[in-house]
């Protein structure tokens, strides 16, 4: 459950920033997407909290959840570019550098 509240928490911190940050659906995204992702962020902002308030309820352990928090984020830091990679290749910017460099900064120097 402590997994669960650590990767709802990702996936919120994303919604957010869809919210606050509308420039991240501008072209070349259909303009279908945008409304999407707005519909879907707002599921993901109450999913953050169900599951949060589930665990509270069931264990509530800050440790357990500090920890799953800390192992998720690892995981993620590894699965990320895994998952991204055969995606670049069909749009054939996988060995672009400016490709690496652009997703480098979004997701690790962009404050805001």
């Amino acid at each position: 459950m402590a997994y669960t509240v650590a990767l709802e928490h990702f996936t919120a911190l994303l919604a957010h920033q869809s919210f606050i940050k509308g420039e991240l659906f501008a072209e070349p995204a259909h303009e279908d997407f945008r409304p999407l992702m707005m519909w879907h962020g707002a599921e993901e902002l109450e999913h953050k909290a169900v599951a949060f308030d589930v665990y509270q309820i069931v264990d509530g352990n800050y440790g357990r959840r500090a920890t799953a928090m800390v192992l998720t984020t690892m995981s993620l830091l590894f699965m990320i570019p895994i998952r991204m990679m055969p995606l670049l290749y069909k749009d054939g910017a996988l060995l672009k550098l400016s490709t690496w460099r652009t997703d480098a900064s979004f997701f690790v120097w962009q404050t805001g």
